[in-house]
């Protein structure tokens, strides 16, 4: 039986029981890749120029998210090892300032990538499908690492698995690696 400290915690992991706890996380990549194929492809039926503004966004954007989210988890590991509320009050209003700051930064990538493309000798109709596509996608960032954000806060809090912690029950972390009360 875990005690209400999660570093005594050490839970029966098997396979089934990581495959269980990874699976939702798998089919969200896996609805993500779908829906990106699906841009590209209705995109692509528009032409090459379109296609190609498309991807180049999508890459820009992407990277934003994808190094953003890798920072953000950081402060999931911070919540778990110090679950104090104070503590996770601090590391949320943290989390939302490097957002910010990562919002703040595509967009200073996308508009330097308006002015770079055209001398790179990208062309006109390139360019302008980039900025067309670019200006919706970069208001992006910000809400998608929110919502990374609000995933962190209710995973160290407990509440992404069903079941909430309190102080006579075994942390959540042991409740969703182990699929049962004692771990």
């Amino acid at each position: 039986m875990c005690s209400t400290d999660p570093k005594t915690c050490s839970p029966n992991i098997s396979a089934w029981s990581l495959s269980r706890t990874a699976a939702p996380l798998g089919l969200f990549y896996l609805t993500e890749v779908l829906v990106g194929l699906t841009d590209l492809a209705v995109v692509g039926a528009l032409g090459p120029q379109p296609l190609a503004a498309v991807g180049l966004a999508k890459t820009v954007v992407l990277a934003f998210l994808t190094i953003g989210g890798g920072v953000l988890s950081a402060a999931l590991i911070f919540m778990a090892e110090d679950p104090a509320p104070e503590r996770r009050s601090a590391l949320a209003r943290a989390s939302i300032l490097i957002a910010l700051g990562f919002a703040a930064l595509g967009f200073a990538v996308h508009w330097t990538m308006l002015a770079l493309l055209p001398p790179a000798g990208y062309a006109p109709d390139l360019v302008a499908h980039y900025r067309a596509y670019g200006d919706v996608m970069v208001w992006a960032v910000a809400p998608a690492l929110g919502l990374a954000i609000c995933k962190n806060v209710l995973n160290a809090v407990g509440r992404t698995g069903g079941r909430a912690s309190s102080p006579s029950s075994p942390p959540s972390s042991c409740w969703a690696i182990s699929g049962s009360a004692s771990c």
